[in-house]
């Protein structure tokens, strides 16, 4: 078993080597449209930390170790399984992570954490654990008719008909999947790895939200500069995701309504009973009314 390391026992003289700090990152998941995006910006207003664009690298690995497993049970095996072991697979994909985020790690020499922020890693936590075990998971949690609401209003953008659910039902199970999906992950992380936060709270107390994250991470740091970093995400002076690789050097502008779901509609009543005869029972336990009520 590999210990957690804990960001209290750094000598902050000494740089950040960029590989503990890509091989022990805090992963922020949870359903689409669940506030991540905003709460990454947030939590990158801290100085000891960075963090870039989704790198979707858990999704990517994943379908690479499924394809290798489904290809070595031939009754004539192929593919890397017949090469090398399964080990000897996730010691290069360990190493391709780490390349891939130096970039972004490097930016910021100071960094001591790396915020990593994919909500469809929320369906690849076992990856997770297996290959990043000195990782920490948050798992953001927002009531299922707003996601759901969020999710049918992105399918008609341009930036989300790609991928967003169409319909209720459809976005409604969509959240179903992910909670579930990262309910059965959670007891492989214990408490000093994995953390439940429900957006509504994010959303009510952002500074005693950040505290909380800070502590869980490994970061002691003053109420003072949480409330630091809350002001000045709501005068527009957060700190901005960086494109790289490909894309250059340049500031992610996100498409027009995007947003952090603030401001945006939500279901009608008939919607409303559709998504919760589907999702009730699963957001009561994360202290929503079951009738929706508190909607």
């Amino acid at each position: 078993m590999v210990s957690t390391p804990s960001t209290d026992d750094v000598n902050e003289t000494d740089p950040p080597d960029p590989w503990d700090v890509a091989v022990s990152p805090l992963l922020i998941v949870g359903a689409p449209r669940s506030g991540t995006t905003w709460f990454q910006r947030l939590l990158l207003g801290h100085h000891a930390c960075v963090g870039g664009q989704e790198s979707h690298l858990l999704v990517l690995f994943d379908a690479m170790l499924a394809e290798a497993r489904r290809k070595a049970a031939f009754d004539r095996p192929h593919g890397p399984f017949t090469l090398a072991t399964e080990t000897t697979m996730l010691d290069s994909l360990r190493r391709m992570w780490v390349e891939i985020l130096r970039p972004t790690i490097e930016s910021r020499p100071e960094a001591r954490l790396m915020i990593e922020k994919t909500p469809d890693h929320a369906l690849h936590l076992e990856l997770a654990d297996r290959l990043l075990p000195r990782c920490r998971v948050i798992h953001l949690v927002r009531h299922p008719a707003d996601v759901a609401a969020s999710l049918v209003r992105a399918s008609t953008m341009p930036w989300g008909r790609d991928w967003a659910p169409g319909s209720v039902e459809a976005a409604t199970r969509r959240w179903v999947e992910c909670i579930e999906a990262v309910e059965a992950a959670a007891p492989r992380f214990g408490p000093d790895r994995f953390m439940t936060m429900r957006y509504e709270d994010l959303r009510s107390e952002p500074a005693r939200m950040l505290s909380e994250t800070f502590d869980f991470a490994g970061l002691q740091t003053p109420n003072t500069d949480c409330t630091r970093i809350v002001d000045a995400d709501r005068r527009g002076d957060g700190p901005a995701i960086t494109l790289r690789g490909e894309f250059g050097d340049r500031p992610l502008v996100e498409p027009s309504g995007f947003g952090d779901g603030t401001h945006q509609g939500q279901l009608g009543r008939r919607d409303l009973r559709r998504c919760l005869a589907i999702a009730g029972s699963i957001a009561a336990r994360f202290g929503h009314e079951p009738d929706g009520s508190d909607r």
